[in-house]
């Protein structure tokens, strides 16, 4: 309709003007890892490759889906609760719980499930508010595994099953938590910690069949690997010729800390 196509237009303009001197909103609502990890997905789907995975037939993409938790409070004021973990990118086949357009659930003949954590300048949280040493790789691995268990579909039946995160090559060779704590050993470590803190109860039986009968053979059978943007986007601009690289150097200079912004 005329209408909405002149307001697209009108985006289009706006969006333009986010790095001249005068911007009319803050440049990182666009030069962001969100709008970066989502121009490399676009990029790269429908076989047309250049991400360190192939997209399965029948599987798209969504930014900012939400992923549920085994440890969603058990009642008001849960001390040991946790809240949805929101993921930067998901890939495959997956729908959204209860019609809602964030929460997550997996198909039942879904055989991919990829999810990524984008991030600039900023490292991987390094717990939530209720606990502090639960970090943010093993928060989003922990929440895939029980969104695998809650679809009720087969680790077996995922033949691409992974989490990626992906930085500035800067930003990962300065710091080394980016590949200490997405080891298998660091999130199964953690994942055991996060269980013992509900002790013995109902709730802690619950938790002990989930990481018996999925998280463990999920984490066994998951890719986990750590990117740097550089590397990703040098390939897509190799295979498809898409002008990304531009867009990364300005997510570079509005997010760097205390960087000048001319």
């Amino acid at each position: 309709m005329k209408g909405e196509h002149e307001a697209f237009d009108l985006i289009v303009d706006m969006l333009g003007r986010a790095a001249l001197p005068v911007p009319n909103f803050p440049p990182t609502e666009l030069y962001s890892e969100g709008w970066m990890l989502r121009l490399l997905l676009e990029s790269t789907q429908h076989g047309r490759g250049g991400m360190p995975f192939e997209f399965a037939e029948r599987s798209r993409w969504y930014s900012e889906g939400r992923l549920a938790s085994a440890f969603l409070p058990r009642f008001r004021g849960d001390p040991h609760a946790e809240g949805y973990t929101h993921a930067d990118g998901i890939v495959g086949h997956f729908g959204f719980a209860n019609d809602t357009q964030a929460g997550v659930t997996l198909g039942k003949a879904a055989t991919q499930f990829v999810v990524l954590e984008a991030k600039m300048w900023s490292k991987l949280a390094a717990g939530t508010s209720k606990v502090s040493w639960f970090d943010q790789a093993a928060r989003n691995v922990a929440a895939m595994a029980w969104t695998v268990h809650q679809s009720k579909c087969s680790v077996d039946q995922l033949t691409s099953l992974g989490f990626l995160v992906v930085a500035p090559r800067e930003r990962l060779d300065a710091e080394a938590s980016f590949f200490e704590w997405t080891t298998r050993e660091s999130i199964a470590r953690k994942v055991d910690r996060r269980i013992g803190v509900y002790g013995n109860n109902e709730g802690r039986h619950r938790l002990d069949r989930f990481q018996r009968e999925t998280f463990r053979p999920f984490l066994d059978a998951v890719e986990i690997h750590v990117h740097a943007w550089e590397d990703l986007i040098d390939r897509v601009a190799e295979l498809h010729r898409t002008p990304i690289k531009a867009f990364y150097d300005q997510c570079l200079r509005f997010n760097r800390p205390n960087a000048a912004r001319d």
